[in-house]
């Protein structure tokens, strides 16, 4: 509590706001990690390429992925695939939440890349052929890995396939791809119930999913998706709308005059029945139905659900 109080009265003096030194701590952080090896100081696309090509002779390979001459050779590398995974993995999970987004997309394919190399390796070490007796190829395990751990983040499945296509060109590693992908939704699916990283997050700020599964968007959304009141007659000040009447709509009104005790709803059909919605029951429905509100809305509607006072919100 102490090294609280001090440092914000040097956030005063010097008047630095918090965000900025978030974000100051975090560069230098990254700046300090990153500067301990090749593979971690070049770019995460460098990187990336570094992590999906092959080991020939006359490449360059400036992030020491080819260095497996010997067994201790071969465990150095093992050690820094798997280090360079860890770091990638706390650096991301560090700044997706900062007030600078920082990426998910790319270090989600780096760590995968990094890790699914580090298996080509080490079933390359142990001598193990791949296809038609071939040596294994570490270059194609960390394609795979870097889809698989980007499924598992983003839940995306076939546009994904089809992105790491594109970006390798191997028609060939279309069937892994696909396999990849879905193993690595399954799973995440199975853990966080099919939500995925981004859902989550959005979740604990408060912020409204764009499109809502298995919900009925305000928006979209008319008095006759509401259910008809329990009361077949009403007494009272109504007003006479029709019953494809925007809920928005139907909501200002209640809003804006709070004289108006309920809605007097037309059938859009030939016969032209009317029911009555109070305001009571309309509060009740928008606050009981999935409907899609935005936070703020729907804590208006939660704290007037029987009051009659006009709401502040939409005045």
């Amino acid at each position: 509590r102490a090294w609280d109080s001090q440092l914000s009265g040097l956030l005063r003096k010097i008047s630095m706001d918090g965000r900025v030194l978030e974000i100051v701590v975090l560069a230098a952080l990254s700046a300090l990690t990153n500067f301990q090896h090749g593979i971690t100081r070049m770019s995460q696309n460098d990187a990336i390429r570094s992590l999906f090509g092959r080991c020939e002779a006359h490449r360059m390979d400036p992030a020491g992925l080819c260095n497996d001459t010997d067994a201790g050779a071969t465990l150095d590398l093992f050690r820094l695939l798997l280090g360079v995974a860890t770091l990638r993995f706390l650096q991301t999970a560090a700044t997706f939440g900062a007030m600078t987004p920082a990426g998910l997309f790319v270090p989600s394919l780096c760590i995968g890349g990094l890790l699914g190399r580090l298996l080509g390796s080490i079933l390359n070490a142990a001598g193990l052929a791949g296809a038609a007796g071939m040596p294994v190829e570490p270059g194609i395990y960390a394609m795979v890995g870097a889809g698989a751990m980007l499924a598992g983040v983003s839940r995306l499945t076939l546009s994904l396939a089809v992105v790491l296509f594109e970006l390798t060109g191997g028609l060939t590693y279309v069937v892994p791809f696909l396999l990849a992908v879905l193993a690595a939704k399954w799973t995440g699916d199975l853990m966080t119930e099919g939500n995925s990283v981004y859902d989550i997050h959005g979740e604990l700020r408060g912020f409204t999913k764009v499109e809502p599964s298995n919900q009925l968007r305000i928006m979209n959304a008319s008095l006759e998706d509401v259910d008809r009141d329990p009361s077949p007659s009403f007494k009272g000040k109504a007003v006479a709308v029709r019953s494809d009447c925007p809920l928005l709509t139907a909501y200002c009104i209640f809003s804006n005059h709070p004289q108006v005790e309920g809605l007097s709803v037309r059938g859009t059909g030939p016969d032209g029945i009317r029911r009555y919605v109070s305001r009571e029951h309309f509060y009740q429905q928008l606050v009981s139905r999935p409907f899609t509100l935005v936070p703020v809305l729907h804590k208006s509607i939660s704290g007037i659900h029987s009051q009659t006072k006009e709401d502040p919100i939409l005045r």
